[in-house]
C-alpha cells in the first residue's frame, strides 16, 4: 500500500460519513478538525500523509479494513462519495467494467453504438479484452436493454448501468 498502518491513519485522522477529518496534523498549514486532503485535477480527492499523496478512497478503505487492495473501486461511479459503503475491492478488469460512460460515446450508453452502414443500433459487450456482438436494433432501447441484460449476466455485481439516454 502506501506505506501507512490502519493504526497509523486512525491516530492521524477520524472517519466521518465518507471524509476524513484531521485529529493530529503532519504539517504546519494543516489544521486539527479540518477536512483531509484537496481535488486533485484528475476529480479525485487527495490527503497528504507523512510526506505522500494519497487518494482518499484509499485511506478510508484503509481505515475500515486494515488493507488496500490493488483497485478501490467506487460502486456509484461519483468518485468523491468516498463513504464506505461505497467502496469495495476490484481488480482492473471489475473497476473498468464499473467505469462512467466515456464522453466521446455518442448513444450516452455504454455498449450501444448507432452504425450508420445498418442504420440500426448495434450492442457489444467486451468481456476478457474480447468484443461480443448482442446484435442490431431499430430501436434504441432495445439495443440498450440487450447490453444491460448481457452485462449483468457476464459482469455481475460490476455491471453499471449507469448511462444517459439520447433525446
Amino acid at each position: 500500500m502506501e506505506h501507512i498502518t490502519q493504526e497509523r491513519l486512525k491516530y492521524l485522522m477520524r472517519y466521518e460519513d465518507g471524509k476524513l477529518y484531521w485529529v493530529h496534523p503532519t504539517a504546519k498549514w494543516m489544521k486539527e478538525g479540518a477536512e483531509a486532503g484537496f481535488i486533485m485535477n484528475m476529480g479525485y480527492r487527495i490527503a497528504c500523509v507523512d510526506g505522500r499523496q494519497i487518494m482518499l478512497h484509499r485511506l478510508v478503505f484503509l481505515y475500515h479494513h486494515g488493507y488496500t487492495p490493488e483497485i478501490v473501486d467506487h460502486i456509484d461511479g461519483d468518485i468523491l462519495n468516498n463513504r464506505i459503503e461505497n467502496l469495495r475491492p476490484a481488480t482492473r478488469s471489475q473497476n473498468n467494467i464499473n467505469a462512467r460512460t466515456r464522453k466521446d460515446n455518442k448513444s450516452g450508453q455504454k455498449g450501444v453504438r448507432w452504425r450508420e452502414d445498418q442504420q440500426k443500433w448495434q450492442a457489444s459487450i467486451t468481456v476478457n479484452k474480447k468484443k461480443h456482438h448482442l446484435g442490431y436494433y431499430t430501436a434504441f432501447e432495445d439495443a440498450k436493454n440487450a447490453y444491460l441484460i448481457a452485462a449483468q449476466q457476464l459482469h455481475g455485481e460490476f455491471a453499471t448501468t449507469r448511462g444517459k439516454d439520447i433525446k
